[in-house]
């Protein structure tokens, strides 16, 4: 949260615009920034447009000085060891739909923001402290990113597809699924399945002359 500055002391006429990346310090009592830092890298950088804080000494406000330096000093080198990891959703993220991805950090909250530069709002596992789910809607076309404000270094690059190319694809992977299992069942039933051969006529022909002759013999044996 920002600190007002309510010492009067005279300042540059630079105007700080209020980024969505600009972390604000210090503030005068009508809202203007005084002091503020940004996240680059795993690092931070601040300034501010206070001219000439030595005259606070001479006036013998050195309680002020003191605590403007120190507010600005502690602030701009606050670093928080982040660990982050992201699981990103097997889906492939489509235009205007949305698109679940699960940050693992080690930091205990997380500001997630896409590259259009929104934040997207996390929700804490329940079970599970330093995992975050999260939720966005892509509204370009192409490669889209995500990344935590705590280190800027830490990025997740997904890709968003139409909504047309992706029902083309999803309808071409499902003409090959289903061409892969009916092939695959035609093989299995030719595999099952026994061709018929023709009979061959000499052994019709020994096996009448068999039954012939018990026909013959079967009377005169049993006299």
């Amino acid at each position: 949260m920002a600190k007002i500055l309510k010492t009067k002391i005279a300042k540059y006429p630079f105007v700080f615009q209020d980024e969505f990346q600009l972390q604000v310090i210090h503030t005068n009592p009508t809202g203007e920034i005084i002091s503020a830092y940004k996240y680059l890298g795993k690092g931070n950088v601040g300034t501010m447009v206070l001219e000439s804080t030595y005259k606070l000494l001479l006036k013998g406000k050195t309680r002020e000085y003191q605590q403007l330096w120190s507010e600005l000093i502690s602030t701009i080198s606050k670093k928080e060891v982040v660990d982050v990891s992201w699981k990103e959703s097997p889906m492939i993220a489509i235009k205007d739909q949305p698109y679940e991805f699960t940050l693992k950090a080690s930091i205990s909250k997380p500001e997630i923001r896409i590259n259009q530069g929104y934040r997207i709002a996390m929700q804490q596992d329940i079970d599970i402290p330093n995992v975050w789910t999260g939720i966005t809607y892509p509204k370009k076309l192409g490669w889209s990113r995500i990344s935590v404000q705590q280190d800027t270094t830490s990025v997740l690059d997904y890709f968003v597809a139409d909504t047309i190319a992706w029902k083309a694809k999803s309808l071409y992977d499902k003409i090959l699924k289903n061409s892969k299992f009916f092939n695959r069942s035609s093989k299995t039933e030719e595999q099952q399945s026994f061709p018929l051969e023709p009979i061959n006529l000499i052994w019709v022909y020994i096996f009448f002359l068999l039954c012939m002759g018990y026909l013959w013999l079967e009377p005169k044996i049993g006299k």
